[in-house]
Order: structure tokens, then C-alpha cells, then sequence
């Protein structure tokens, strides 16, 4: 092989990798779909997460007026008749086949005291 073939050889081996390593490397979406799919997913995961983030904030801040709604139920005591049996009522249409919320139990037990005073 003459020597010139020899250098023409790798140059021309260069130009072509070169030529192939964009098309290779491309992240154009035109060219190869997987890419818009790639961002596509990659863009809904992240707003996937912000909307988690936010509902969990205020799934939070739900849970806490819960607490304190729980509480104030809790805590009341009727002063009419009307007023205990409207909370026996709402603590049986609570259960609705369930235990006892943590509420319930000092709830009735206002009611249960509550009748008493009344009556006597």
C-alpha cells in the first residue's frame, strides 16, 4: 500500500465518524421521537411531584382543622335535649359500621351528662 493511501485512509475514516457522531448523538425529536417522549415524561413526573407536594400540604392543613373540629366535638356539652340527641345522632351516623372515632367517646360522654342535669 503506498504511503499516501495509507494517510487518506484514517482521514477518511475521521470525516465519517465525525459526520455520523451528531446524527449519533442527536437529541433532536424530529429525528428520534424517544426524545420528545423522554421530556414529555420527564416534564409530567416533575409536575406530577409539584401537585403531590401541594396536595399533601393541603391534605395537611385539612387533617389539622380536622383535629380541631374533632376536638371541639369532643369538648361540647349540650344544654338542651334537642342539642344531646343531635350529637348521639351524629356520632351514629359517624360510625356508619365503623369504631368509635376518638371523639365519640368523651362526646357521648358530655351527652350522658348533659341528660343527667337536665332530668334532675
Amino acid at each position: 500500500m503506498p504511503e499516501n493511501s495509507r494517510l487518506k485512509r484514517p482521514a477518511l475514516m475521521r470525516g465519517a465518524e465525525t459526520a455520523l457522531v451528531p446524527t449519533l448523538l442527536t437529541t433532536d425529536p424530529e429525528l428520534d421521537p424517544v426524545f420528545a417522549a423522554i421530556e414529555r415524561h420527564r416534564s409530567l413526573s416533575a409536575r406530577h411531584l409539584e401537585a403531590w407536594c401541594r396536595f399533601d400540604e393541603a391534605e395537611n392543613n385539612i387533617k389539622r382543622a380536622l383535629d380541631t373540629a374533632e376536638r371541639a366535638l369532643a369538648d361540647v356539652k349540650p344544654r338542651t335535649a334537642a342539642g344531646a340527641g343531635a350529637l348521639v345522632a351524629y356520632v351514629q351516623a359517624d360510625l356508619d359500621g365503623n369504631d368509635l372515632p376518638d371523639w365519640a367517646i368523651p362526646a357521648l360522654g358530655n351527652v350522658a351528662e348533659a341528660l343527667t342535669t337536665m332530668v334532675s
